[in-house]
């Protein structure tokens, strides 16, 4: 965590956006590793804000990759989505395994 702390201090310090955002979110998913759900959660929330201040689309795809797994189930469904919308918009291929649609409902067939 400690790394992740300096590093968004530096960036701030120097007015560095990106740093920031990445520092961020590598704060929010230590967090998360050390139980710390709450903050976890507020520090993705603010990593996303500020990559979407900075329209950092491609950054904002990670941040919200760390913020589903922190959420309860209705945020961390919104930011699965979000994610996969920003990924296929972005081509960002971070979630290049993640299903790019919802199972069919009751059993049913996806093919047309």
């Amino acid at each position: 965590m400690s790394a992740h702390n300096e590093a968004s201090a530096i960036s701030l310090k120097n007015g560095y956006l990106r740093g920031e955002v990445n520092a961020l979110a590598g704060l929010a998913a230590d967090h998360h590793v050390a139980g710390q759900l709450d903050e976890a959660l507020r520090t993705a929330l603010r990593a996303r804000e500020r990559a979407r201040e900075g329209e950092m689309r491609v950054r904002g795809v990670r941040v919200l990759a760390v913020q589903r797994s922190v959420g309860d189930h209705e945020a961390a469904e919104e930011a699965t989505w979000s994610g996969l919308n920003l990924a296929a918009e972005t081509g960002c291929r971070f979630w290049d395994r993640e299903p790019r649609a919802q199972p069919p409902a009751k059993g049913g067939s996806t093919s047309s």
